[in-house]
């Protein structure tokens, strides 16, 4: 109860932004209960979700419940997602039984339903029941508004509104990595590089994890790191010679403080310990 009447506060500050759905357990006694008082206060819809709470579609007051939210013509959204048992018939029958009812199976397209149909692995006629606006989301890798993506998740995980900016070698490393994880691993990317690189005000290439920064590494016949030198001597000596020369400097001037002479050179801790090892 308490849980619903603060998602229905949430929703009433949101400016129409929150739409409130309730959440029951029907394993509770009072639970058609609260599922009549909170609608009446003002709740817009009905939220089941059967395997964190350990019932079936075929429970009894699952059944009371459809009937309420086809009385009071709201929506009915059941969480389908992995580790479901097989819904089965359950959900065509609530439907039959309850005229102008409307069910959400919420998550339920992690798999390509019409493909399944197609294979005789899941219903034609849930299906089309199911089946609405179809929307495909491209992976992270392909999407054009990366960077305001980027962006965005930057200015909401800075603490204490203290604004980051991008250093342009770290903004192209981030934008050409692959992102197999999608916006989950990019999220949880920039709230790392966020903590590191607070004190900073720039998020830099050294603020980026190794695989990020190892992917958009330049070759190794790059030009010559900042510091290097390019005289008549130096032209009978290898590139890589040259750059091992300009980091051993780069690490005398810190003292040995090998993170502090990458940011000096403008390169990631990775890339300072490969060139060395080359």
């Amino acid at each position: 109860r308490l849980h619903n009447d603060r998602i229905l506060d949430e929703a009433r500050q949101s400016d129409g932004r929150l739409i409130p759905f309730l959440r029951i357990n029907p394993n509770d006694a009072s639970a058609v209960a609260e599922v009549e008082r909170s609608l009446d206060a003002g709740h817009r819809g009905i939220k089941l979700h059967p395997r964190s709470e350990d019932f079936s579609l075929d429970h009894p007051v699952v059944g009371e419940v459809a009937a309420l939210a086809a009385t009071k013509r709201v929506p009915l959204l059941i969480h389908a997602g992995r580790g479901m048992d097989p819904l089965g018939d359950t959900p065509v029958r609530l439907i039959d039984a309850n005229p102008g009812l409307q069910i959400i199976l919420a998550h339920c397209a992690i798999s390509d339903l019409s493909t399944l149909a197609a294979q005789g692995r899941f219903r034609p006629d849930l299906l089309f029941r199911l089946q609405g606006l179809h929307l495909t989301l491209p992976p992270l890798r392909e999407r054009a508004d990366l960077g305001r993506l980027m962006d965005h998740l930057v200015a909401t995980a800075c603490r204490d509104g203290h604004p980051l900016q991008w250093h342009p070698h770290a903004r192209k490393a981030m934008l050409a990595y692959h992102w197999p994880g999608n916006v989950r691993q990019l999220a949880h990317v920039i709230q790392l590089i966020a903590v590191l690189a607070e004190h900073d005000g720039e998020i830099r290439r050294e603020h980026l994890p190794d695989d990020i920064v190892a992917l958009s590494d330049t070759p190794l016949s790059d030009p010559p790191l900042p510091g290097a030198t390019t005289d008549v001597e130096d032209t009978g000596r290898s590139m890589d010679a040259i750059q091992r020369q300009a980091i051993l400097e780069a690490i005398a001037r810190h003292h040995g403080n090998r993170a502090a002479a990458a940011r000096s050179l403008g390169i990631s801790r990775a890339t300072l310990y490969r060139k060395l090892s080359a």
